[in-house]
């Protein structure tokens, strides 16, 4: 029990669905896809309303095309 504490984090992230998104979002990434990948996730479904998630992952997408 002990082992398997100290193999997590110590910091857990304040942002999940920032964390989604750095995870499975790459240029090529559509919204659809991404939701239907992600539906059942609870770091997706830790923001309520589509519109915003849509929001999010945009501005996600612009960061990862600019980057490049």
């Amino acid at each position: 029990r002990r082992n398997q504490e100290r193999k997590e984090p110590l910091v857990k992230s304040t942002d999940p669905f920032g964390d989604l998104l750095r995870e499975n979002v790459v240029k090529k990434t559509s919204f659809a896809k991404f939701c239907q990948r992600n539906l059942k996730d609870p770091r997706y479904l830790s923001i309520k309303t589509s519109r915003e998630r849509e929001k999010r992952f945009v501005k996600h997408l612009e960061s990862v095309v600019g980057a490049k």
